[in-house]
This record gives structure tokens, sequence and C-alpha cells, in this order.
């Protein structure tokens, strides 16, 4: 009885995740690139920067794409991105490259707002692949709870802290004290 109640759990935590929790963070990671996408498009109609200038089209782009295939790129086509990268190229992609070159006739904020949606875009992709790797959400959640517990802990031991040092509590610990103090000590 205990298997077959194990099996169902790990049966239902499977459905969970590979059903309604991967399709929950695709929802979500295409809606933050929709609302990416919002702020590109918002600074342009502010007219800080054309609808056909280089740098708008290519990160329109980009984010598009990535609406568009960003769900299909797990855990497994990034490793084998990074296996597959020379290991001399330690320089900024091409894409990288030509968008902060599309940027330099901007104004300084305009770019820091381009550069901005580019860095988020990619924060997103990375949380995506993190969140939808069984494994590596797994391990996410467990060193989330561990840095909670740790934060409750402190929390708990400065707290403890204070009301060792109350008056009546203070008595009580040091009747405790006295008392194992005689406990302790060699007949």
């Amino acid at each position: 009885m205990n298997n077959l109640s194990s099996l169902i759990s790990c049966a239902l935590i499977w459905i969970l995740f590979f059903w309604f929790w991967r399709d929950y963070r695709l929802n979500r990671f295409r809606q933050t690139l929709f609302e990416l996408r919002d702020d590109l498009f918002d600074l342009a109609r502010s007219g800080k920067i054309d609808y056909s200038h280089p740098a708008y089209v290519m990160l329109r782009n980009t984010i598009n794409g990535t609406i568009q295939f960003g769900h299909k790129f797990g855990i497994l086509d990034f490793i084998a991105l990074a296996v597959a990268a020379p290991k001399n190229q330690l320089e900024v992609t091409s894409l990288r490259k030509e968008l902060d070159e599309a940027c330099s006739e901007l104004d300084q904020s305009t770019k820091e707002a381009i550069q901005a949606i580019y860095d988020k875009m990619h924060i997103r992709v990375i949380e995506q692949v993190v969140l939808t790797s069984f494994i590596l959400s797994s391990a996410t959640a467990l060193f989330a709870g561990l840095i909670l517990m740790n934060s409750v802990k402190k929390a708990l031991l400065r707290q403890m802290y204070r009301l060792i040092h109350k008056p009546r509590l203070a008595s009580v610990l040091a009747q405790f004290d006295r008392a194992a103090l005689m406990r302790g000590s060699p007949i």
C-alpha cells in the first residue's frame, strides 16, 4: 500500500510539473517578452528612437524570434551551445556588438534603455531554462528553501537573544544555570 501511494504521488508530481507547470511557465515567459516588446515600442512611440532605426528593428526581431522559438530552448540546448562554443571566445556576442554599434548614435538614456531591454530578455530566457528543467527547478527550490530557513532561523535567534535579557526570563535562566552548574560539578 505504501508503494502504491508513493507511485501515485510521483505520478501526480510528474503531471503537475510536465503538464501544468510547463504550460504556465511558457505562458508567463511569452507574456514577459510581450511586455519587453511593449517597452521597446513605448520607447519608439515617445520619439526617443525611430521605428526604422537599426537598433529598434534588431531588438524587436530578436524579441519576436524569442517569443516564437524560445520555448524550444532547454537545458540540453544550453549545455550543447556552451560545449560547442570555442574555449577562447570570451568576447561579447556578435549580436550584442551589432546592437551596441547601432546604438552608438543614440543619446545615453535611450542606449541604456535598449540595452536594459536586451539584458532583461536574456534574463527571461535563462529563467525559462532553469524553471522548466525538472532538475534545475528542484535544485532552485531546495536552495531557496534553505536560504529561507536560514533567514527564519537568524530572525528567531535575534528574537530569542532579546528575550533572554528580559528580567523575568533572565531570572529563570539564572536558576537553570545554577542547577546545571551544581549538576555538572564533580562530587
